[in-house]
């Protein structure tokens, strides 16, 4: 599974029509839709831990410098687990975009000198202009970063509600959650779902989705287009790194889904919605054999 070297000019010339999204790691993405820049959850830190010298180290680098970016208008923060809220990261962008978290997070930021910070409850909105609104949305997980800060702050997935409309599920197990959201807001033109770090089930089964859930998530939220994260750059469960994209694909064939709607990309890839309507959730036939599309690669580790 290489890590492909960045295209900038399709980063630096995204087509608005489209959602566009280039993968930078476990939760990490960087989407361009109506005008806007957006980080998720984004870790430049090689080790996912609280304590220098200590905790998971990168097996795979992050595919560009944070300095490389263009300009960063929003940042989503799903919680603060260390793998997806990175103290090096938040210093390097600092006050300049506008930052999202949910409830209980401000007076961390704060500390670090940010206070373009807009806290959310679950189900809450937050509207960018006449056009856009940022939803924070339930998942199923928890929180701690300290030795005695567990369950002080919130959890949450995200929805980008513009012209198109995204839903990023930030780390969560599965539940009854997904169906509401996808009746309120669905359907979406892409789905950002984790699809790694889910072994062994009796201990992680509450809090991360396994492959097949994960399709369930697409499924129940109505995403025309999902994109799997969360997996391929830290060892942080039992299971071998290149099981997550592999249940991906036997579980998206197993429902007789559209192959190429719900997707694993290399570090580094840039993928982009069709700026038409996408294709159905569901094939015709049944056993779909479609090939990617010109502009994404499965990961193949068959």
């Amino acid at each position: 599974m290489p890590v492909e070297r960045v295209d900038w000019q399709k980063v630096m010339s995204p087509n608005p029509s489209e959602i566009q999204v280039t993968w930078l790691g476990h939760a990490c993405f960087l989407v361009q839709m109506d005008g806007m820049a957006i980080l998720t959850d984004p870790v430049w830190s090689d080790r996912c831990t609280p304590v220098d010298g200590f905790g998971p180290v990168r097996y795979r680098p992050p595919p560009c410098k944070l300095t490389e970016l263009p300009p960063i208008d929003i940042v989503l923060i799903s919680h603060n687990h260390v793998d997806h809220l990175d103290l090096f990261t938040v210093r390097c962008l600092g006050n300049i975009p506008l930052w999202f978290a949910p409830l209980g997070h401000r007076e961390w930021f704060a500390a670090e000198g940010i206070d373009r910070l807009i806290e959310m409850n679950w189900w809450d909105s937050y509207p960018l202009g006449p056009s856009i609104d940022i939803v924070c949305l339930p998942a199923q997980h928890w929180s701690k970063r300290g030795l005695f800060d567990d369950m002080t702050s919130l959890w949450s997935g995200w929805a980008v509600l513009g012209c198109r409309k995204l839903f990023f599920a930030g780390d969560t197990g599965y539940g009854p959650a997904f169906k509401e959201i996808g009746k309120k807001f669905g359907p979406f033109d892409l789905a950002l779902i984790p699809i790694g770090a889910y072994e062994p089930r009796w201990m992680m089964s509450c809090q991360h989705v396994e492959p097949s859930e994960s399709v369930s998530i697409h499924l129940d939220i109505e995403s025309r287009q999902s994109v799997g994260m969360h997996w391929g750059t830290w060892i942080l469960t039992n299971e071998d790194v290149y099981e997550p994209p592999l249940k991906l694909k036997q579980e998206v064939a197993r429902r007789n889904i559209e192959s190429s709607s719900f997707i694993a990309l290399n570090h580094g890839q840039t993928f982009a919605t069709s700026p038409v309507a996408s294709k159905p959730l569901f094939s015709s036939s049944p056993n779909p054999t479609h090939p990617p599309t010109d502009n994404v690669t499965l990961v193949d580790v068959l």
